[in-house]
């Protein structure tokens, strides 16, 4: 059903290193319980459309919700209510990557029915219409916890398409199916042990590789923060790293999980063990061997909860954290966090218990969250001002259509050399050189090298991030221009510019 809903104001405040200003942050109410239930808020963008889409169990009907919404500060929505029957506050939330063939991206929802077990459900369209629904594991004695991903690539390299991870204590459980409807059986496998108490999505996170290598961070019956590294998509092996060291209780804790373009993991979680305090883990290699952090908030108070959901932007953290005194957004300056960090009030909503972050292509920030004493609230602030954050306007550089295949053909593959030794060290915005000029109110000369012919590029015109349109008959495939696209992908175009590789894609009709 297509509903409106009620978008209020908050006057915020920015603390920074040198001083306070004020700004307001419009946030939309999506959802009232009936009562104090705690649901963390599953929240991604879809990139066909950029706008966001939630997902939630409403606890007044035990019953799975989608929430499209229609305008980026979701005024406009459209809400899908799932048959099934959940007793669970555990949900997962993704969109599948956006196609050519399909000109589009559709969500899907992981969860829990009361007598079926595990449930997988893919939209078949943008408003979930038509959905696809499959049982990927049996009821167990236990709430699973989910997390879930797709493939970077379509699963070309190695069948898997979609990950699902659950927790069923005392152990964590990767599915994984070889297609997007999960009509073959998955393959379900423990990866680890010693999770006998975890019984909340923020006590652990999935992220995928360039090779679609499933990376999971978590924490341990003992409260320490493991990271595990698939040596396969399908996780046939593993090495396990232990990244802190004091064992406590995991009361309190809360962990989001972001793997870099040159495949690093990093980790932003929140302890109480010895204090309060919020740091930023970054990997120095692939293995995990080398660690670096920096405390990017502590208190004395030992609060109840903190949750934290993390993005990158330029090598530096975003991270949207709930606190009893409200939700607040925190972003670094330097790429270390070495110098001031912003602290953006969001909403001083008491008593604050889940948050979810993600950007968009112009990096405006959304901030999907719960909170309130005697009834919980879902609440998104769409369209977000992050400080240190520039707001990029793609549309004076690229149509959609191309920003899509760009965006996702960067993912799926590894990092190109220019990209992993490259660090961004100002805040400046990056800029776009077509043919030989920049597109600046005053254009510079530039060049993109090559057969490229409209690129990205640093701002001092120094470092070419990535190609975004070839030239000379050359095809465009994850930020570079080749000869020929490679073994599982078509050509699409014609004649001597705006050729692209692209993935063909199986399409169903089936519903239920």
């Amino acid at each position: 059903s297509t509903t409106s809903t009620t978008t209020t104001s908050t006057t915020t405040s920015t603390t920074t290193g040198t001083g306070t200003s004020s700004s307001t942050v419009a946030r939309t109410l999506v959802f009232q319980s009936n009562g104090i239930e705690p649901f963390p808020p599953a929240m991604e963008i879809n990139e066909a459309l950029d706008l966001p889409v939630l997902a939630y169990i409403d606890s007044n009907l035990s019953a799975p919700v989608l929430v499209m919404c229609q305008d980026q500060m979701c005024a406009s929505v459209v809400s899908v209510t799932f048959p099934f029957r959940t007793s669970s506050r555990a949900l997962a939330l993704q969109i599948t990557p956006w196609t050519v063939e399909q000109n589009s991206s559709t969500p899907a929802l992981v969860f829990t029915d009361l007598a079926l077990g595990t449930v997988y459900v893919l939209c078949l369209d943008r408003n979930c219409t038509n959905h696809t629904s499959r049982v990927i594991a049996p009821p167990s004695g236990f709430t699973p916890v989910y997390k879930l991903r797709f493939s970077h690539s379509s699963g070309l390299a190695s069948g898997a398409q979609v990950f699902v991870l659950l927790v069923r204590p005392p152990a964590i459980v990767l599915a994984v199916c070889t297609d997007l409807q999960c009509d073959e059986d998955a393959r379900v496998s423990e990866i680890a042990g010693g999770v006998e108490s975890i019984s909340s999505a923020e006590l652990l996170d999935l992220q995928l590789d360039s090779e679609d290598r499933p990376i999971v961070a978590h924490f341990d019956d003992n409260a320490l923060l493991q990271l595990l590294l698939c040596d396969t998509a399908l996780c046939e092996s593993l090495a396990r790293r232990t990244l802190t060291s004091d064992a406590g209780f995991l009361f309190g804790q809360s962990v989001s999980l972001q793997v870099t373009f040159a495949g690093l993991p990093q980790v932003v979680y929140h302890t109480n063990v010895g204090a309060s305090r919020t740091v930023w883990l970054r990997c120095l290699n692939t293995t995990c061997s080398t660690t670096e952090s920096t405390d990017m908030y502590t208190t004395n108070a030992s609060f109840p909860l903190i949750s934290v959901s993390f993005r990158l932007f330029q090598s530096r953290p975003v991270v949207a954290m709930s606190r009893p005194d409200g939700v607040y957004v925190l972003s670094c300056a330097t790429t270390d966090c070495s110098g001031a960090i912003s602290e953006l009030l969001i909403d001083p909503i008491p008593a604050a218990a889940s948050v979810s972050l993600q950007l968009n292509h112009e990096n405006f920030g959304f901030i999907a969250y719960t909170g309130g004493t005697s009834r919980t609230s879902l609440y998104i602030a769409g369209r977000v001002e992050i400080p240190g954050v520039p707001i990029f306007s793609v549309t004076t550089w690229a149509p959609l259509r191309q920003r899509r295949m760009i965006r996702r053909s960067l993912l799926s593959l590894p990092a190109l050399e220019s990209m992993s030794s490259t660090t961004t060290t100002t805040t400046m915005p990056d800029v776009v050189c077509a043919g030989r000029t920049t597109q600046e109110i005053v254009p510079r000369s530039c060049d993109c090298g090559g057969n490229c012919h409209t690129c990205e590029k640093s701002f001092d015109l120094q470092v070419t991030r990535y190609c975004s349109r070839c030239k000379n008959g050359k095809v465009l495939l994850g930020g570079v221009c080749v000869d020929v696209c490679p073994s599982g992908t078509t050509t699409e175009g014609s004649g001597l510019f705006d050729l692209v590789c692209v993935l063909p894609v199986t399409t169903t009709t089936t519903t239920t």
